[in-house]
């Protein structure tokens, strides 16, 4: 018997990832990722660093694995982090193009 549990036995994970992820977590986590620094990003974005810290644990608990190491430093990302760095930039540079085909 799986593990897996019945009812969402047969929903791909990638169906069930996509309709619990927002794009405002991911803009958070990018701007993290890009400045090394949550208390930096949180700066960047107008946010208090505990909204950050949240919305980064929010997208960690959300796809199960950890984003960020956190050192006294600032913050280094995982393979999983970078992984989901590389696909978010492209998400956003896509939206990007989006929205300057609209104008």
């Amino acid at each position: 018997m799986s593990d897996i549990p019945e009812r969402r036995a047969n929903v791909p994970l990638v169906d069930a990832m996509m309709r619990r992820l927002k794009l405002k977590p991911l803009l958070i986590f990018e701007r993290v990722l890009e400045s090394s620094s949550i208390a930096r990003a949180a700066r960047e974005l107008n946010l208090t660093q505990p909204a950050v810290t949240k919305a980064i644990q929010e997208l960690e608990a959300d796809l199960d694995v950890p984003l960020f190491e956190r050192t006294n430093r600032g913050v280094v990302p995982t393979c999983y982090g970078s992984l989901l760095g590389a696909r978010v930039k492209t998400v956003i540079a896509e939206l990007g193009v989006a929205s300057e085909i609209g104008k």
